[in-house]
């Protein structure tokens, strides 16, 4: 297994990886409906700008040069970080997930950013995964229809 930064020659496994978690369950991708190529292209470059301005980390996992994980924390204007973290089925249960949580929260770090947050559907299973990673529920809310639950990490990685 391979864990390096986001680039550019990621996209066709990006784009599979999104796909399949997509196809899977919906609402761990916060696409509206499955996401197109041009989707896809534009949310790459999209996260590789906010990392050259040094307002976003993105990790990605390989195995065999396939992408099998990927782990973002993006920061907003008030300095906090908003996490997503997405692994392939067969990966998960396997300490991916933990090793690229914990590389996000220690590179987003070293870029000054201290509250992070996750926001995840009420019925996804990342509930209790970042739970376990010592993130706490901060709320329950209401957006566009979905119950979303609003999480903030308190234990420091």
């Amino acid at each position: 297994m391979k864990i390096r930064k986001l680039s550019y020659r990621d996209f066709d496994g990006l784009f599979e990886l999104i796909s399949e978690i997509y196809d899977e369950n919906p609402s761990a991708t916060w696409f509206a409906q499955k996401p197109s190529i041009e989707e896809v292209e534009a949310l790459l470059g999209y996260k590789l700008a906010k990392i050259e301005d040094k307002d976003a980390v993105d990790y990605v996992a390989l195995e065999k040069d396939i992408v099998v994980g990927e782990c973002e924390i993006i920061k907003d204007e008030s300095n906090n970080g908003w996490i997503g973290i997405i692994v392939k089925k067969g990966f998960r249960g396997k300490g991916l997930g933990s090793i690229l949580l914990k590389k996000c929260i220690q590179a987003a770090r070293r870029l000054g950013i201290e509250n992070v947050f996750a926001e995840v559907a009420a019925t996804n299973s990342a509930i209790e995964f970042f739970k376990k990673k010592g993130f706490e529920i901060k709320s329950l809310e209401d957006k566009e229809g979905k119950s979303i639950v609003l999480l903030q990490l308190v234990k420091k990685e």
